[in-house]
């Protein structure tokens, strides 16, 4: 099964987010082990490093922070097969009914690269993507 992790998603496991960072942990090993095969959108990955690098400057410098950060999107490169933007894509996510760009644009990335689902902590704001949509807890359910 390939599976888009959506953008919460990493940052539920980077961040140890709760509550759904268990979950989520679960999913991405999911994907180590190979029984889903995982990926992300490319620009999934500019928010990674942004997020991180900011929760990281609680704890150390500047630039400690943006190492540890940049680990962060190393280990997502290693982990997962990446969903390129393209033109069409972005032309596809700008005419979806959906009011989050973003949203629209990972729904967009799954579609073009036909990916069976996507599993996001926030299903409600994916509602008729035209897509299989899980939470992590319901993907984990799933793979059991």
């Amino acid at each position: 099964m390939n599976i888009l992790f959506d953008t919460n998603v990493q940052l539920d496991v980077l961040l140890k987010r709760q509550p759904n960072y268990a979950a989520a942990v679960a999913v991405a090993r999911a994907s180590i082990r190979g029984q889903i095969t995982g990926y992300i959108a490319a620009f999934s990955l500019t928010t990674i490093f942004y997020f991180g690098q900011r929760q990281y400057r609680t704890k150390f410098d500047n630039m400690q922070a943006a190492e540890y950060a940049l680990d962060d999107v190393k280990s997502c490169l290693a982990q997962f097969r990446i969903c390129p933007v393209s033109r069409q894509t972005l032309d596809a996510a700008v005419k979806m009914p959906g009011r989050d760009f973003e949203d629209n644009l990972q729904i967009a990335c799954a579609l073009a690269e036909g990916l069976d689902a996507i599993v996001t902590s926030n299903i409600k704001d994916f509602r008729g993507a035209g897509i299989t949509l899980y939470t992590p807890t319901q993907l984990v359910k799933r793979l059991k």
